[in-house]
C-alpha cells in the first residue's frame, strides 16, 4: 500500500515519485516496534537471575524474574491458586542451577485433574544441563549430536531466509511489466570548416517498468492468513509437520506459479491469467510466512536455556545470509520458469533438513528450578507433588 501511494508510476512521472518518503514510511513500524518492545516485553527471568548470582544478598533480581513468571502462568490460564501454592509457594525463590545433572533428585510430578486446573502439563525428563560457557559459540558444537543439531538449525534457518524473500521477490517479477521504448535522440553535426552541418539523429532503446500493485498487495496479505493457520494448527499437528508441509507447499505453489507464468509470457496473455497466478502467488507466500513462524517457533523451544541466544542468534544469521543470497538466483534476468525451480528445489531440501530436527511439541522448556528457602529442613515425603508442576525442579536441602 506504501509503494502504491508513493511509488506508482502508472499515475505519476518518475519524477513526481517520492522514494525518500517511501523509506521513511517503512521505518515508522521499526521503530514503534522498538518502543513497545521495551514498554511491554517482559525481561527475561534468566538474565534477571544471572545479574544477582553474584551477589547472593541482592534478591531483587529473583523476585522481578518470580514475577515474571507468575504474570506469564496468569496469561496462560493457570488459576491463581495452583500459581501461588502450587507453582510458585510463598517460601520459595528462584535460583539457577549450576550443578551437573547427577545433582537433580528428583522432578515433581505434574498436576493431576481436580486440584482446580484441568491443563496436562508435560511430564519432562530433560536433565538440567550445567551452564558453564554459556554464550560462548564453542557449545554449539560440543557434543556430536549438538553439532548434527547445529547444522541441521543452520541450513534450515538458511532455506528459511532464502524462500521466504525469494517468493517476495518472484512475485514481485511475475506482477511486473517491462516496456521497451525507442527514444530519438537529435544532435548536430559539425564540419570540419566550423560550421554548422546537417541535423542527424540517434536512435537509442529504454525500458521502463510498471508494477501490478493491486495482485501484489492481494498476495502480500496472504501472509496474515499463514500466521493465522499457523496459530491454529502448530499445536495440533506439531512443529516439524508444520514446518515440512509449509515448506514443500509453498516451493510447488512457486513452482507452478513460474511454469504457469513462462507460459502465459510467452502467449502474450497476462491478463487472462491474472487471476490464477494471484492465487498461485497468494498460496506461496501464505506457506512460507506460516513456515517461517513455525521455524521461529520451534527454534527456540529446541534450543536448551543455556545456548538459546547463542544458537537463535548464529542460526538467524544463516537466514540473512539465505535472503542476501537469493537475489543472485531470483532475478529478473531468469525466467519464471527457472525461478520456480530454484524455489522448488530449495524448499525440498530445508524440508528434509526440518524434518530431521527434535519435536517440541509438548515438551517442557528451561532449566530455571525452585528452591525452598523454609529454615527447617525439608523431607520429600512431606512434599506434596500433586502442587507441584513437572517443569518445577526440587532439591532437598535437608
Amino acid at each position: 500500500m506504501l509503494a502504491y501511494l508513493t511509488l506508482d508510476t502508472s499515475t505519476k512521472n518518475d519524477d513526481e515519485t517520492n522514494w525518500q518518503l517511501f523509506v521513511i514510511l517503512c521505518s515508522i513500524p521499526c521503530f514503534a516496534s522498538t518502543i513497545l518492545g521495551m514498554v511491554l516485553v517482559p525481561e527475561s527471568p534468566r538474565w534477571l537471575l544471572e545479574q544477582c548470582s553474584d551477589r547472593p544478598e541482592d534478591e531483587s533480581g529473583s523476585e522481578k524474574a518470580l514475577k515474571i513468571l507468575k504474570d506469564a502462568a496468569r496469561k496462560n490460564g493457570i488459576s491463581q491458586n495452583v500459581i501461588d501454592e502450587g507453582l510458585f509457594p510463598p517460601t520459595s525463590r528462584l535460583v539457577i542451577s549450576w550443578d551437573d545433572v547427577a545433582s537433580i533428585e528428583k522432578v515433581l510430578s505434574p498436576i493431576q485433574a481436580g486440584n482446580g486446573d484441568n491443563k496436562s502439563y508435560p511430564t519432562s525428563e530433560t536433565p538440567v544441563q550445567s551452564s558453564a560457557g554459556a554464550g560462548d559459540i564453542s557449545t554449539l558444537f560440543s557434543t556430536p549430536s549438538q553439532t548434527r543439531l547445529t547444522l541441521l538449525l543452520w541450513a534450515t534457518w538458511f532455506g528459511n531466509g532464502f524462500l521466504y524473500y525469494g517468493v517476495i521477490i518472484a512475485v514481485s517479477i511475475a506482477f511486473t511489466n517491462e516496456r521497451i521504448e525507442e527514444q530519438d535522440d537529435f544532435y548536430v553535426v559539425n564540419d570540419d570548416t566550423g560550421g554548422n552541418g546537417n541535423d542527424d539523429t540517434n536512435s537509442s532503446m529504454s525500458t521502463s517498468y510498471s508494477f501490478d500493485f493491486a495482485a501484489i498487495f492481494i498476495t502480500a496479505s496472504s501472509e496474515i492468513f499463514g500466521l493465522v493457520a499457523v496459530l491454529s494448527t502448530v499445536d495440533r499437528f506439531g512443529r516439524i509437520p508444520s514446518q515440512t508441509m509449509s515448506y514443500r507447499i509453498g516451493g510447488i505453489a512457486t513452482f507452478v506459479m513460474g511454469l504457469y507464468g513462462a507460459i502465459a509470457f510467452a502467449a502474450n496473455d497476462n491478463q487472462y491469467h491474472r487471476s490464477l497466478l494471484i492465487s498461485l502467488a497468494f498460496v506461496a507466500r501464505m506457506a512460507m510466512m506460516g513456515g517461517s513462524c513455525t521455524t521461529w517457533v520451534s527454534t527456540s523451544e529446541i534450543l536448551t536455556t543455556d545456548i538459546r541466544t547463542t544458537g537463535h542468534g548464529t542460526a538467524n544469521a544463516m537466514g540473512r545470509l539465505g535472503g542476501f543470497t537469493c537475489p543472485y538466483f531470483i532475478t529478473e534476468g531468469n525466467s519464471l520458469a527457472l525461478i520456480g525451480v530454484f524455489v522448488l528445489f530449495i524448499s525440498v531440501v530445508t524440508a528434509e533438513c526440518a524434518k530431521r530436527l527434535p519435536e517440541t511439541a509438548g515438551k517442557a522448556m528451561g532449566d530455571i528450578k525452585i528452591e525452598s528457602t523454609i529454615e527447617s529442613p525439608v523431607s520429600k515425603d512431606n512434599v506434596d507433588c500433586q502442587q507441584r508442576a513437572a517443569t518445577t525442579y526440587y532439591r532437598d536441602l535437608s
